[in-house]
Parts: structure tokens; sequence; C-alpha cells
């Protein structure tokens, strides 16, 4: 579905994706890790149009996007959410989700709200304010409104950044059943009992390279891997 081929950023004399290149595959749930600093969330600028990149293409079924604006990718089917939750905070959480429906062309919006709402457990939250709602609920409206736009490739940025446990455990069931509507995902989070609950396959990043890719059991396993996350000596 996506190709991401010898994909280059540079910012001044930092380069923060160096010749990356994958694929993912309708309805596929890649995850990408590493540390701090290691390029994910520079490569879903990239990828939605956020940033330029200084090299490489992008390519959505055999086209090239490379470049494209981030409204204009969203026409494609590519949304995104960030790694800081941003609503309307005064508006009701039925019309935050309004606000990403103007996105489909159907001329009606609110057809599929409701399996939304239903999906991430959002239905008795539909009328309150956003700004009352916990962290980790705005954190799930965020992906409602992702939704609403009916995408075909839905990027999530630390999507259960903040939350303790058990809202990350509802959050893996609510993602699956998400996955019912065949969406493609690429999720960027160091919540590592979170990504291996819902990804098929992870790619590892550091100092914006390919370090590993694989399913999450092996890519986890790897010596490089367990040194990245916890240090030369102490893996020693």
């Amino acid at each position: 579905m996506l190709s991401v081929e010898h994909l280059r950023k540079k910012f001044g004399g930092v380069v923060a994706v160096d010749d990356l290149s994958f694929d993912i595959a309708r309805g596929e749930v890649l995850g990408l890790i590493g540390p701090n600093g290691s390029g994910k969330t520079t490569v879903l600028n990239l990828i939605t149009g956020f940033n330029e990149p200084s090299g490489g293409k992008v390519s959505l079924e055999g086209k090239d996007i490379t470049g494209k604006p981030p409204y204009a990718l969203a026409k494609l089917g590519i949304v995104r959410t960030f790694q800081n939750t941003s609503l309307f905070a005064r508006m009701t959480v039925l019309e935050n989700l309004r606000i990403g429906a103007h996105l489909n062309d159907s001329g009606k919006p609110d057809d599929g709200l409701d399996a939304i709402l239903e999906e991430l457990d959002l239905a008795k939250h539909q009328h309150a304010e956003a700004k009352s709602l916990a962290y980790g609920v705005q954190r799930r409206v965020e992906i409602a409104i992702a939704l609403a736009a009916r995408p075909e490739l839905l990027l999530l940025d630390e999507p259960a950044a903040g939350m303790n446990p058990e809202e990350s455990g509802e959050l893996v069931e609510q993602l699956k059943r998400v996955l019912a509507r065949k969406i493609t995902i690429i999720l960027v989070d160091h919540n590592m009992r979170f990504v291996t609950r819902i990804c098929n396959r992870l790619i590892l990043l550091n100092r914006g390279q390919k370090i590993a890719e694989g399913v999450p059991e092996e890519v986890l396993r790897l010596p490089q891997v367990i040194e990245i996350y916890l240090g030369k000596r102490r893996y020693a």
C-alpha cells in the first residue's frame, strides 16, 4: 500500500532520517520504535507532508506522493494524530468528530460516527466538552477524529503516551475493534507492551537508520535492540 524508498531528512547538519526504506501492506499494523531522537516522529512528518524530505520517495498505491501538503494527503486517505493532544476544547466530543468528518465526501458527515464512538468507548462522552474529559479519554477522542475522516492509512504518534497500564490495555482492545475496518496503521510508541499487542511488524530506528525489522517477538529479543533500550553495560 505505502512504499518508503531511501527517505532522508536533514535539519541543518543533523541527519534525522538516513536512507530509510520500508513497505507496508494494506491492513497491516506497523510499529516504529526506538529511543528519543531516533527519527520516529520525523518519519511520520515526512509521510504526512508536515516535513519535506531532503531525499527519497514516498508512494501510495504506486503513486508518488512525496512532498504533497497534509490537506492533499488527507484527501487521499492518509490521516494522523500527534504526540500532543489537539482538540477543540469547548466543543463536545461529537462536534469534534464532525470536524474530522468534513474531510469525507459522502455528503452525510454524521454517517458512521456512532460506530466510531462505540469502538473507542466514547458514546457515553459524546455530549461532554472535550476539556472536561480525563487525559486518556482525550487521547481516544483524537483517534476518533482521525477515524471520522475515513482514512485508508492512519498514523498514530504515541497514542498510549501518559496512559496507565489499565488505560493502555483498554486502548489495545479498542484499536483491535477499529482494525475490523481494514485500516492500515503505522504507530510510534515507547510502551513496548502496548506495541507488541497491536503490531504485526516492528521497525527499530536509531539515529535515523533502520537497525532491525521483523515480527515483535523476534525484534525485541535481538541483542542490538536490548542494548539500545537497556544500555551496553546493563545488557552485558
